[in-house]
């Protein structure tokens, strides 16, 4: 194999591995904000809790099937999750900040409605208190 080929090969496998990682904080995103569990987001397609940990973590790529299947699952499309490589999809909305996602994961852990229901009250209570502030 020439260098060229050897370096072309290598910046693939880079963009690869990039590409898998934003792919899959952006399936975790929707994921969260579904109310899903990893488990209840694999069950309709046969995918294991651990496989889909290793898609949103970007350890693992998804062939197109998957990601359509997942799109299909958490009611979004497909583009959802390829706008970081899509310049036209410029009215979508932001990834959460990490602070966000990090929140939104551990309230998707609280399995009792009463106690979600309290953590939305505060984070309403805490956004109308900036907003009063001035912040």
């Amino acid at each position: 194999m020439s260098k060229s080929n050897a370096r072309l090969k290598k910046t693939h496998r880079d963009f690869a591995a990039m590409a898998n990682k934003k792919v899959g904080a952006r399936v975790a995103e929707r994921r969260v904000l579904a109310g899903l569990s990893q488990t209840d987001l694999g069950m309709p397609m046969g995918v294991s809790m651990q496989q889909v940990q290793r898609y949103e973590a970007g350890e693992s790529g998804m062939d197109v099937a998957t990601l359509i299947s997942m799109s299909r699952t958490l009611g979004c499309t497909v583009a959802d999750f390829l706008v970081d490589f899509d310049p036209s999809a410029k009215g979508t909305p932001p990834a959460l900040s990490p602070d966000a996602m990090a929140i939104a994961k551990g309230v998707d852990g609280i399995k009792s409605g009463g106690l979600r229901g309290i953590v939305k009250l505060l984070v309403e209570k805490l956004r109308a208190h900036e907003r009063a502030a001035g912040g």
